[in-house]
């Protein structure tokens, strides 16, 4: 490395295998490199080489630094053997040989730094060698002749290896044999001159082209296996449901579904005693829906959250899964049935109406959720059945504590209407569609004039009245349904006194569908009117609600018929409202589903008692301490006890973590007195008060995590308290 210098001549070898000179113009002997320089095509280029790459093309850089010898005279050639059959030496041709070594000599010298290419000085010597190569004497090897061939390119002195022992044209007093080529060559021209036979380069030796090659391959090659690894897990997801166009939106739903911890709704749980309950049911997917190879993108984790999945693209088209989650009182997974959806929707106001007040129970959603389904009763193809409705269920509990000791002397009597809003007009569903007004009395009471009440005993006589007004309802095709409801249908149950004066009322109203501008783009005209006239209803009754949750004095209830003809159910002091949105499942009606479910949160925000925010994504998911968590129950035990066991394990629990806060908090209160104690040192002993000041905000910083993890521990034993403590009143 010490003999290569700036500005030094050398040949290089391309990437292409051409060998060419280039000028050395940087070494850097930390990292064994050279930067070397060529003039090409009109411009300079350049690059980096290992120096053993160098050393590997340019021979002379390994030679030693000692001064040459003089040349010694050349050698006395033997006299031949009177049977040999070869040519030998003369004199005359040894001198000759002297004089041609002598040439090549003032070539090299007379050419000195002078001459960059060396090219030049192996051009220069190629007439002397082949005069040298007529000059010698044939050697015999076995029984052919054949002259000895030096070497015209120092380039093919390693490739050269002499089929004849040339230690018989040495002389004798040699110190060493020669025993190679470069040997031989050495001995007729001058060491200094001519380079020395290559030397091998370390095999593990690598240059930074090859190394960045070698790692530019090794990459690809991890690229491939998580490419194969990608594939294969796609090929999976694809194999859940084959055929199926969104297999990746039902992978994902299932992914995250995988680590929900289901609690859903149960018939056991306690009511929620609220003057406004918003309820959210998800009815199953249809046939129609099943058949397009529909998502679910509709979660219920428990019995009051709900979480609506939509698919998203990143900018680099990378799919992801947003989840939106909304909180109400209740929440209906796909198995509940009508029954369960009465036992906590419109039976606790059923009392209500026996009390002097006035209850209204609505079903709400977009066309096609099942509003007609929860109301009227459960269809079996084109039968419904009306025994399993809203309707006739609450009509059957009227009577039954009509006929109870507690109201059974106050001699009620129950009637029943059945009408219609559509298109802003009033229409008697249980007289031929009569078209009716709606007025206001002198006690600002408002009545429908010319309804039909039919008084009723039995609840078979209601099912007849609710069968005679479904046939005469107003129905339209639309977009999402072929057979949808296009008017607002309200049944009325209605209690009164001795004098015919109104005791209570019970509305149970099934909503027409909502729907976006965007779906009747190609609808008709009256469908489009329709749609709009709907719409316009529900922002009334969502007016309506507003000023009913915040007690003003105004109530804005003449905005639509629906809000006029509920208008007891607004002002009346003992009024209590129920909300059932109905959203349907399918990924193709996620933006109708968000629509009704934000017009939900809204009611909700607005008149519930008790507006909590959601809960996170992770408070859905299993927990490892409830997992690890030792549950060990008789397996005949009942269903209430083994919850009350495990409602007292979470509470041992939570007190153990809320031990362990307490506990990081006091070593952080040692920490403190010692920090103190540096303070008041101050002055008496030279404290460094840099590192004092680092120490007190690591402190500080410590202290706030451990105050706030022991904030959340006590919040844990606070909730699962009052869980248990729920659990022991109703056992």
């Amino acid at each position: 490395m010490h003999r290569v210098t700036i500005g030094m001549q050398v040949d290089i070898k391309r990437s292409n295998g051409r060998v060419h000179g280039a000028v050395i113009t940087g070494v850097d002997k930390a990292t064994q490199n050279v930067r070397v320089e060529w003039f090409e095509g009109g411009e300079t280029k350049g690059k980096e080489l290992e120096f053993a790459t160098l050393l590997h093309y340019n021979q002379t850089l390994a030679v030693d630094n000692a001064a040459p010898a003089k040349a010694a005279p050349p050698p006395a050639i033997p006299a031949p053997s009177p049977h040999a059959h070869h040519k030998t030496y003369d004199s005359s041709k040894a001198n000759f040989s002297s004089s041609v070594t002598r040439r090549a000599d003032a070539v090299m010298s007379a050419a000195g730094d002078r001459v960059r290419d060396r090219q030049s000085i192996y051009d220069a010597l190629k007439s002397p060698v082949d005069e040298v190569q007529a000059a010698l004497p044939p050697v015999k090897v076995g029984n052919s002749s054949r002259v000895l061939k030096p070497i015209s390119r120092p380039e093919a002195l390693p490739n050269f290896e002499p089929d004849v022992d040339v230690t018989q044209i040495l002389p004798p007093t040699a110190p060493t044999p020669v025993t190679s080529a470069s040997s031989a060559t050495n001995a007729l021209f001058p060491s200094s001159r001519i380079p020395p036979p290559v030397v091998a380069v370390n095999s593990t030796m690598k240059s930074n082209c090859v190394n960045e090659v070698e790692r530019l391959a090794a990459r690809r090659e991890e690229r491939r296996q998580q490419q194969h690894a990608a594939k294969r897990l796609q090929e999976e997801h694809k194999a859940i449901d084959p055929g199926n166009p969104n297999w990746v939106y039902l992978s994902k739903i299932r992914e995250y579904r995988a680590t929900i911890d289901f609690r859903p709704l149960r018939l056991s749980d306690p009511v929620v005693d609220n003057r406004i309950s918003v309820c959210v049911r998800k009815r199953p997917l249809s046939k129609t829906e099943i058949g397009r190879r529909e998502v679910e993108v509709v979660t219920i984790p428990n019995k009051d959250h709900l979480v609506v999945h939509q698919l998203q693209s990143k900018v680099d088209l990378t799919k992801y899964l947003e989840n939106q989650i909304f909180r109400f009182d209740y929440t209906f997974d796909e198995n509940s049935n009508n029954e369960m959806i009465y036992r906590f929707t419109a039976q606790p106001l059923v009392k209500v109406i026996f009390d002097k007040g006035f209850a209204t129970c609505f079903a709400y959603g977009q066309t096609g959720s099942g509003k007609t389904h929860t109301m009227g009763g459960n269809y079996t193809g084109k039968k419904q059945d009306y025994t399993k409705g809203i309707y006739y269920m609450t009509a059957n509990d009227v009577f039954k504590m009509q006929q109870s000791p507690a109201y059974s002397s106050m001699h009620l009597s129950v009637v029943c209407s059945f009408f219609e809003i559509y298109g802003g007009k009033v229409f008697d569903l249980l007289n031929k569609r009569a078209c009716l007004r709606i007025l206001e009395d002198g006690n600002k009471s408002v009545r429908v004039v010319g309804l039909m009440e039919a008084d009723v005993s039995t609840p078979d006589e209601v099912m007849q009245l609710i069968k005679k007004g479904n046939d005469h309802r107003t129905a339209g095709s639309t977009s999402a349904n072929a057979n949808s409801s296009r008017s607002h249908a309200i049944f009325q149950i209605t209690l009164k006194n001795k004098k015919d004066e109104v005791h209570g009322k019970f509305s149970l109203i099934d909503l027409a569908g909502n729907e976006r501008g965007a779906d009747t783009t190609s609808a008709d005209r009256q469908t489009r009117l329709e749609g709009a006239d709907i719409n316009k209803s529900l922002l009334a009754l969502k007016e309506c609600i507003r000023a009913m949750s915040m007690n003003k004095h105004h109530v804005p209830f003449r905005m639509s018929k629906l809000t006029l003809v509920l208008r007891d159910s607004f002002v009346n002091e003992n009024a209590r409202t129920c909300m059932i949105a109905m959203v349907s499942p399918g990924n193709s009606a996620v933006e109708n589903t968000l629509n009704t479910l934000r017009y939900a949160d809204r009611v909700k925000e607005l008149g519930s008692d008790d507006c909590a925010k959601p809960m996170g994504d992770n408070e859905f998911r299993y927990d490892e301490d409830d997992e690890n968590m030792d549950y060990s129950v008789d397996l005949n035990a009942s269903q209430e006890d083994r919850e009350y066991i495990r409602a007292a394990a979470k509470v041992s629990a939570s007190k153990e973590a809320m031990s362990d806060a307490l506990l990081a908090i006091y070593d952080r209160y040692k920490d403190l007195q010692k920090v103190i104690k540096q303070v008041e040192q101050d002055g008496v002993i030279d404290v460094d008060l840099e590192r004092l000041a680092l120490d007190s905000i690591s402190l500080g910083n410590d202290f706030a995590n451990c105050g706030l993890d022991l904030k959340n521990k006590g919040q844990q034993l606070l909730n699962a308290i009052k869980n248990e403590n729920e659990l022991n009143r109703r056992k």
